[in-house]
């Protein structure tokens, strides 16, 4: 006889996309990494000017976007106004190495979802994302 096997759960993320705003290639890669083998779907950029073309270009439905707030040559404050008028109802997680009281001002009035500290731990990034795509619409 055929032996029973119960089926496989769904991954955390599984239906929800994430995109992934950050400059520095390794950070991005690692959150990438992480966030597909917990079942997310990841688009990476590394510019605002990427992540701005491609929400006005894709109908695409984002859960979230984890944006970090220092992107080169570029003030992650304008990247999420910008951000915040085109996809009005995308919860916004900022990152930095920077602790939030140097920031959280500027944002007031946005949506902010979550703030996370740079450098942090794997565990703690899947937790707020699991977190904040908990709230989103399905």
């Amino acid at each position: 006889p055929k032996e029973h096997r119960p089926p496989l759960a769904q991954p955390s993320g599984f239906a929800h996309t994430v995109l992934v705003v950050d400059d520095e290639t390794t950070v991005r890669e690692f959150i990438a990494r992480v966030l597909r083998t917990a079942g997310y779907r990841v688009l990476p950029v590394g510019t605002g000017e990427e992540a701005l073309a491609l929400c006005r270009s894709t109908e695409t439905r984002l859960s979230l976007a984890l944006i970090d707030w220092s992107l080169h040559r570029q003030q992650g404050e304008s990247i999420v106004r910008q951000l915040h008028r085109l996809r009005s109802a995308l919860p916004l997680v900022i990152l930095s190495g920077y602790g939030p009281s140097e920031y959280i001002k500027q944002l007031s009035g946005l949506p902010i979802a979550g703030t996370l500290q740079k450098p942090f731990r794997l565990e703690t990034l899947l937790r707020l994302v699991q977190r904040v795509v908990a709230r989103a619409i399905p």
